[in-house]
């Protein structure tokens, strides 16, 4: 016990954990700015301002004050960077609750879960009557779901915190281990810079579709956050578009891949990376056989096909996905589509993406190991079994 003691230096633990969450707290409290934006465009919505500026500005203080110190931190071990990230999701949750609390006229508690639902990318609210508030508020939704889906901590990689150790550390702590360049930092603007322009795609191909500007970018970040909430209460059944429905699939598939599979299309400009990466398949394999279920649940309880093949297919990428959008009630649905939905969202989207869920490539790896394993018996002892994924 006292050699364990020995090797936790609590005093270094927690300079180094300060100065980390205060680097990330600077950039939350740039996020919270940004919203101010929109004042340009909806001048009406000048009055709520204050509660943007004030606690951003207050953010980017006392993060520069707590990590005041930074210039002195040489090293920074997996523990110290775990915690830092642990605690930069709390405190963002945190301080994002004003703006309920004073437009939305929430609770503490309750606003503490909607910007907890909101960063983490989970989707749930207590929010009803959307299109009651100020477009301001329902953009800030929409803002920490964006910045969530990537990664509080990769945004700050992006534009806040030098390289070396400290970037590694908190990049793997945030269970990232993908790298698209030799260097992290240059990995994270790769991936900040694809993310950027899938949103700024989705929104075209929405605007083109028939959905306002501001309906538009809040559904495109939202929905390749893969977070889900909408600025309706119907979500994306509101606008009763086929085409926005697929416009919607699109997005929801690709913030449920591996960045280093966008990176490679984008270079390549091909699809064959797509096709070629082993959780997009696994991802299909899931989906074909679940689609198939749940469209003949559908088609059993009155549907026409074409209305159970698309609930199905919106419904089952919305659950693999970990997005939450809707096309129309789900309380309508058999039991068993329900629990098809239930399954595909504890699997969740690739590993490196935006999508929650315990990851499509653990389920490969599960696959893979039981097949191992049953060859090992069946086979003779001397069998050469090839492990590879």
């Amino acid at each position: 016990m006292l050699e364990f003691r020995r090797s936790i230096n609590v005093s270094a633990d927690l300079f180094v954990v300060r100065n980390l969450i205060g680097s990330i707290l600077q950039g939350v409290g740039l996020a919270y700015l940004f919203p101010v934006l929109l004042v340009w465009f909806y001048p009406n919505q000048a009055e709520y301002v204050p509660y943007f500026a004030i606690p951003g500005m207050a953010c980017i203080l006392l993060g520069a004050w707590l990590s005041r110190h930074s210039s002195k931190v040489e090293d920074v071990n997996l523990r110290q960077a775990m915690i830092a990230a642990a605690f930069t999701w709390l405190f963002a949750s945190f301080v994002s609750v004003v703006p309920f609390m004073n437009i939305a006229h929430m609770s503490f508690v309750d606003s503490y879960f909607e910007s907890m639902s909101a960063w983490t990318g989970t989707g749930l609210t207590m929010m009803s009557h959307l299109s009651s508030y100020p477009k301001i508020l329902l953009f800030w939704r929409a803002w920490m779901q964006w910045l969530g889906g990537i990664g509080i901590v990769l945004v700050a990689l992006s534009i806040l915190i030098r390289p070396g150790v400290a970037a590694a550390r908190l990049y793997k702590a945030e269970a990232r281990s993908e790298r698209i360049l030799p260097n992290l930092i240059n990995t994270s603007k790769v991936i900040f810079e694809i993310y950027l322009v899938l949103t700024l795609v989705g929104t075209y191909l929405y605007y083109i579709n028939g959905m306002n500007v501001f309906d538009a970018l809040t559904h495109a970040m939202t929905g390749l956050g893969t977070g889900g909430m909408s600025t309706h209460d119907q979500s994306i059944g509101f606008f009763h578009s086929p085409a926005i429905n697929a416009v919607t699939i699109f997005l929801m598939i690709m913030g449920a891949v591996n960045f280093t599979v966008h990176y490679r299309i984008f270079k390549s400009k091909s699809l064959k990376p797509f096709f070629d990466d082993i959780q997009v398949r696994y991802m299909f394999i899931f989906l074909i056989p679940a689609i198939a279920i749940i469209a003949y649940s559908l088609y059993q309880v009155g549907d026409s096909v074409g209305q159970a093949l698309q609930g199905a297919v919106f419904h089952a990428v919305s659950a693999i996905s970990c997005t939450g959008f809707q096309i129309t009630s789900l309380s309508n649905y058999p039991e068993v589509a329900k629990f098809i939905l239930a399954i595909l969202m504890v699997i969740g989207g690739g590993a490196g993406s935006t999508a929650g869920g315990i990851k499509l490539i653990r389920v490969t790896l599960m696959y893979e190991s039981l097949k191992w394993t049953i060859e090992s018996a069946i086979l003779p002892r001397g069998a050469v079994i090839k492990r590879k994924v």
